[in-house]
């Protein structure tokens, strides 16, 4: 899951100051324009010498390691408010944006064949247009006839999502300002861009595809937050069928997940930014009419804060600190947070390290398999400082240098440290289940397969790690690159 949150708000503004200073020679123009490279004889060269001969608008080049991608999919990349995709079958990449609007959050649909990404333009406060290409990056354009798009605050809700099984996406468009307060409206969009309205306007506060992709999941009101409903409808729209009429309590949508049901987060009252950081009480609800069953207290802002599988695997960031505490800490990503898997059978979940001087971060569940990856750092109360004020890039890089990846095989208690992958975060599975990519360095990792050394791909990304790129110590790298592996 690609996730937008105030976290998203704050990087976009981050980039969009990147692309200010890194792109002043290509204006305004929203036109898209292309290059292609062709691989080195190499395993260590970079594309950057190729792309500045072949395009001289190029003001900042990303390093990127053809060969060593080869075979291994499609990787798209923002970087230095550009958006670049990294072919490994044709052993090519290509730019596909040239200057504002900023390009955000790249997904490609289930079978690689097509890529989506939102542009921000410069100072949008959040309002964008959605935008899809061939999934080697060729053939970019806008999606006509369709409202702004817009994530949806507070809330680890998307602005879209691919069908897990088809070519389609659910999209959240709507006005820009007194979020989540404001009418939205929930759209299907097939990848030729064609756009259906299929429900609102209405206050929303998440959607989702079934795992099976033959339904949508929304939590909305027509009215206010104090009278929502959890709906699941056809995306070709028609009668939705109601799975809870709410209390007042607010509910944000987590996803649906086999074995579980729709999960969703919800806000006892107390809530606001600060209180949904440092977690919320994270429930599933099994099918219509059902028991939402809590399973753990896992933070919003700090996406990913949960992971699915294939056969009923569910993986959660949960925090130790539900509802507040007694200081700033307990939002941070370094202090409280615990990766733990879940059971639907028990309807309880398990930390996979538990060890007090740590945090686990990250997780990530093979596509094939189940095995999850996961995140370890360092826990730390040092530092800590108001929500107003960020730590600064040497002591946030410096936490990150500290990770360490693991993996958990499916059907087993202790996990195993992956060598050589000091200071990774964020590991992604390739569909296949054999490979991961991760980020280090801000750059973007390849690890082919169990036994193989890792090696840089992409680099860099944006936005860096200074006070503008990060909220409570997270940097949002999943909405910077994406895999079809």
């Amino acid at each position: 899951m690609s996730w937008r949150t105030a976290l998203g708000r704050r990087s976009i503004a981050a980039l969009a100051i990147i692309a200010g200073c890194l792109l002043p020679s290509l204006g305004a123009s929203a036109t898209t324009t292309t290059t292609t490279t062709t691989a080195t004889a190499t395993a260590t060269a970079t594309a950057t010498a190729a792309a500045a001969a072949t395009d001289s608008s190029f003001s900042a080049h990303p390093r990127v390691n053809v060969t060593a991608f080869a075979g291994e999919g499609k990787l798209a990349f923002v970087s230095g408010g550009e958006l670049y995709v990294l072919d490994g079958t044709s052993s090519t990449y290509r730019r596909v944006t040239e200057g504002s609007p900023v390009p955000w959050g790249p997904a490609f649909s289930h079978d690689g064949r097509w890529l989506a990404f939102v542009r921000f333009p410069l100072n949008s406060n959040g309002n964008g247009t959605l935008w899809i290409a061939r999934g080697n990056g060729s053939d970019a354009h806008q999606v006509a006839k369709l409202p702004p798009v817009y994530e949806i605050a507070n809330s680890g809700a998307p602005v879209f999502s691919w069908n897990p099984l088809t070519d389609q996406l659910l999209v959240t468009t709507g006005p820009v300002t007194g979020a989540p307060l404001v009418p939205r409206e929930l759209w299907v969009v097939s990848a030729e861009g064609r756009a259906r309205r299929i429900l609102g306007p209405g206050y929303i506060t998440g959607d989702t595809w079934s795992p099976n992709g033959e339904k949508v999941a929304v939590i909305w009101t027509r009215h206010s937050l104090a009278n929502q409903v959890i709906e699941t409808l056809s995306p070709a729209g028609g009668t939705p069928t109601t799975w809870l009429a709410t209390d007042d309590n607010t509910y944000y949508l987590a996803g649906w997940a086999s074995g579980f049901g729709l999960l969703v987060w919800y806000d006892e009252g107390n809530g606001g930014p600060s209180v949904e950081n440092y977690g919320l009480p994270l429930g599933s609800l099994a099918q219509p009419g059902g028991k939402l069953t809590v399973l753990a207290t896992a933070p919003l802002f700090q996406p990913p804060a949960l992971a699915t599988g294939p056969s009923s695997e569910l993986a959660v960031v949960a925090s130790d600190n539900p509802n507040g505490g007694d200081g700033e800490g307990e939002k941070f990503v370094w202090f409280g947070k615990t990766v733990e898997t879940c059971s639907p059978a028990s309807e309880e979940c398990t930390a996979v390290d538990d060890q007090p001087s740590l945090v686990t971060l990250n997780p990530a569940i093979s596509p094939v398999n189940g095995s999850l990856a996961f995140i370890e750092a360092p826990q730390s109360t040092e530092g800590i400082v108001p929500y107003s004020v960020n730590q600064s890039s040497s002591e946030i890089g410096g936490w990150y240098a500290a990770h360490s990846l693991w993996i958990l095989p499916t059907g087993s208690a202790t996990p195993t440290e992956i060598n050589e992958a000091d200071g990774a975060s964020d590991p992604l599975w390739s569909r296949s289940g054999t490979g991961l990519l991760f980020v280090k360095n801000q750059a973007v990792w390849l690890m082919a397969n169990a036994d193989a050394v890792p090696v840089e791909i992409a680099s860099p990304l944006d936005p860096p790690l200074d006070s503008s790129g990060s909220l409570f110590g997270y940097v949002n790298w999943p909405d910077q690159f994406a895999w079809s592996g």
